[in-house]
């Protein structure tokens, strides 16, 4: 899988942080990416982990499922 170094670095950091393997958290984004690519997948998951952190943003849990689900269906 070809996935820029900094995306790599994000999701290995995100597994770190969550005590999970990195093969854990990409075997979840491959179930539940439905019909986007897996690289789309954990770019968008990546974005939106750290959306959630920036607690100064007005964004909720919901729109940012809704954001993947919509930035997934366009990139197809």
């Amino acid at each position: 899988m070809r996935l820029e170094p900094a995306f790599w670095d994000t999701i290995e950091l995100i597994a770190e942080t969550e005590k999970r393997s990195l093969t854990e958290v990409l075997n979840v984004l491959d179930v539940k990416r439905g019909a986007a690519s897996l690289t789309g997948a954990i770019r968008i998951f990546c974005v939106n982990y750290f959306l959630l952190q920036a607690p100064s943003l007005p964004v909720t849990t919901g729109e940012l499922v809704e954001m993947g689900q919509n930035q997934a269906a366009a990139s197809e």
